[in-house]
C-alpha cells in the first residue's frame, strides 16, 4: 500500500531576533494622573542602527502580559507601543502612532518587575522600576512618564521624568551630543563633552558644573556631589581615583545616598557618601569625573 509521511509545519521568522543588545524599553507610563489607568503605555525601541529585528513569538511574561504576533518587525531605530486601552490612548494621543496592541493587566503604581522573553524562553529584558525616593517623582501620578537614559534599567539614575506632560510616546525624548568632544569654546578649561554630560553651558564659562565637590560630614565620612545632565542618554559619567595622577581606576568605597532632581532643567545633583569615615595618615588620593560616549 501507499505510505504517507506526516506534514511538518514550521514557523519562519524574518529579520534578526530581538535580544538584549538590540531591544530596550525606552519609555514607561506606569501611573498616569487621575483615577483611571487607561492611559498606561510601554515604548520599545530597536537599538540597532542597521538591522530590522523580529519580535514575533516574544512575550512580556512578568508584570503585564502580551505576546507579539509573528512578523512583528521593528526597523532600525524605530519604536513601537503597547498600551493598556487602545481606544483611550487614541483619544488622548491621536491616531497614527505605532501601537502594536493592548496588553493584559496593569502596570503596578508602586513599581514591579518587567520581563520580556524570546520565543525560546530566553530573557531579553528583566528589570524592576520603582517609585522610591531616588526615582523620578513626576512619573508617579504627576503626569510624566519614565524615560530610559541608561543601560542599567534597575538603577534609578538610569531613568528620568519625561520633558512633556503625558510623555512622548512614539518619539525620542533624550538629547544627543553632536559637538566636538575636546572643544572648549568658552575657554573655561572644561571640554565640551564633559560640560554637556554635567548640564553645563558650552558657551559660558561655568566650570563649577563639571567639577565634583567634596565635603566631610560631621561623623567623618566624605561626601561627593556631582551634577548630571539627565537628558544625556548617550554619555557615561564615571568618578575615578588615583594616587599618582597617572593610573586611574573607578572610585570604590562610596555609596549613592541621594539624587536631587530638577526636572525643569533636566538635571540632577547626585550625592555619594563614603562607607567608612576617613582616618588620619591615609594616603592622599585625587579624584576626577570622566565623561565617555556609549
Amino acid at each position: 500500500g501507499t505510505e504517507w509521511s506526516a506534514i511538518n509545519q514550521a514557523t519562519f521568522l524574518a529579520g534578526n531576533l530581538a535580544e538584549p543588545s538590540n531591544l530596550t524599553v525606552s519609555e514607561l507610563m506606569y501611573n498616569p494622573p487621575g483615577p483611571s489607568e487607561n492611559l498606561e503605555f510601554i515604548e520599545l525601541v530597536n537599538l540597532s542602527g542597521t538591522e530590522t529585528i523580529e519580535l514575533g513569538g516574544s512575550a512580556f511574561s512578568t508584570g503585564i502580559q502580551f505576546s507579539f504576533p509573528i512578523n512583528t518587525l521593528l526597523p532600525p531605530g524605530a519604536r513601537l507601543l503597547l498600551v493598556s486601552d487602545e481606544e483611550a490612548f487614541a483619544s488622548r494621543y491621536g491616531e497614527g502612532l505605532p501601537v502594536v496592541g493592548q496588553y493584559d493587566g496593569l502596570l503596578d503604581n508602586g513599581g514591579e518587575q518587567i520581563v520580556i522573553l524570546d520565543a525560546a524562553g530566553n530573557v531579553i529584558l528583566d528589570f524592576t522600576y520603582d517609585d522610591g525616593r531616588q526615582w523620578p517623582a513626576g512619573a508617579d501620578g504627576g503626569g510624566r512618564s519614565l524615560v530610559n537614559r541608561g543601560p542599567d534599567m534597575n538603577d534609578a539614575l538610569s531613568w528620568r521624568d519625561s520633558d512633556l506632560l503625558m510623555g512622548s510616546p512614539g518619539e525620542r525624548d533624550n538629547s544627543e551630543f553632536s559637538g566636538i568632544p575636546s572643544a572648549d569654546d568658552d575657554g573655561d578649561g572644561i571640554q565640551a563633552l564633559l560640560e554637556y554630560a554635567t548640564g553645563g553651558n558650552e558657551l559660558s564659562p561655568d566650570s563649577i558644573w563639571a567639577s565634583p565637590s567634596i565635603s566631610q560630614s560631621s561623623d567623618g565620612h566624605l561626601e561627593i556631589l556631582m551634577n548630571v545632565n539627565m537628558r544625556a542618554s548617550d554619555i557615561d559619567l564615571t568618578l575615578e581615583k588615583t594616587l599618582d595622577l597617572q593610573s586611574w581606576e573607578p572610585l570604590s568605597g562610596f555609596k549613592r545616598i541621594a539624587i536631587e532632581r530638577d526636572p525643569s532643567q533636566g538635571s540632577a545633583r547626585v550625592i555619594y557618601r563614603a562607607t567608612s569615615p576617613t582616618t588620619q595618615g591615609a594616603s592622599t588620593q585625587f579624584l576626577r569625573l570622566r565623561a565617555s560616549r556609549r
